[in-house]
């Protein structure tokens, strides 16, 4: 009787032990949730600060200009024989440019409409600079590029100022004239002619797509560059969040921690948009 008792005592002890571990684990995990929460509301927070800068100096640039920003900036790599302007959209360019060098092909490159607003600013001594520099250095890349940012590969030394948000992404810039989806394929590029005019030499990149359904896969060998993806292909992503500005000011957004504009639970935004359905 004696060592019977003395099992079950032992066996209610382990119980209690079990149970106390158990409670542990429980209220760890709840730690570690809370402090996961705690981390990615601080990133998002401090991506959002970054765009009400980049916002703030839409305001500002308004305000000295009396109207929005216009939708293109002249190719720094032009000359006076040759004044070809670059329309900035969030979308991915067909960049007819090839290497010098023929190192790299001809291909479809993401554009980044933010550094391409920044130049525009820049281009024309606008004040509106002034907001932008209050953004944390540590998500303001500035330098002097070889490359235009993420479009061409052409040589120009030009000074490129990148906005990034917390995971390493660029910001993205939505004019108005370019919100919405453009073009319906890989191999239906919408025209800029059929939404600025002019011809298509006026434009550095004639043709763009914008959308938020098709799916891509980054070259690895072509930093900035996508190629159609396959359907059980890896690490695929979309081109832009397609949203549609609700009033006649750009916005700017982040793809969020999963860097992919398309999947817009995640994104975050200055003015929300309208978005396709």
């Amino acid at each position: 009787m004696s060592e019977r008792a003395n099992i079950r005592q032992r066996g209610f002890t382990l119980i209690e032990l079990l149970v106390v571990i158990t409670i542990i684990a429980i209220l760890v995990s709840l730690t570690l949730a809370a402090g996961t929460k705690v981390v990615s509301v601080g990133r998002e927070r401090g991506t959002q600060w970054a765009m009400q800068a980049l916002d703030t100096s839409v305001g500002e640039y308004i305000q000295a200009n009396g109207a929005i920003p216009p939708p293109t900036v002249r190719d720094p790599v032009g000359t006076l024989n040759n004044t070809k302007r670059v329309a900035i959209v969030d979308a991915l360019v067909d960049d007819q440019v090839a290497d010098p060098s023929g190192a790299e092909a001809a291909g479809m490159k993401v554009f980044d409409s933010t550094a391409w607003y920044i130049h525009q600013l820049e281009s024309s001594g606008s004040s509106a600079l002034a907001a932008i520099h209050q953004i944390d250095p540590k998500l303001r890349k500035t330098g002097i590029r070889k490359g235009l940012p993420f479009s061409s590969s052409q040589q120009t030394g030009s000074r490129t100022t990148r906005i990034l948000d917390v995971w390493g992404n660029p910001i993205r810039y939505v004019h108005p004239r370019f919100g919405g989806t453009h073009g319906q394929s890989a191999t239906a590029f919408e025209n800029m002619t059929n939404v600025l005019g002019g011809n298509a030499t006026d434009y550095k990149y004639d043709t763009f797509l914008r959308d938020a359904k098709t799916r891509w896969i980054p070259k690895a060998d072509k930093v900035g560059t996508l190629a159609p993806a396959a359907a059980d292909e890896a690490n695929q992503v979309g081109i832009s969040d397609g949203g549609a500005a609700p009033s006649r000011r750009p916005y700017f957004y982040s793809a969020g921690p999963d860097g992919d504009p398309s999947t817009i639970e995640d994104n975050v935004y200055t003015i929300r948009p309208n978005l396709p359905r």
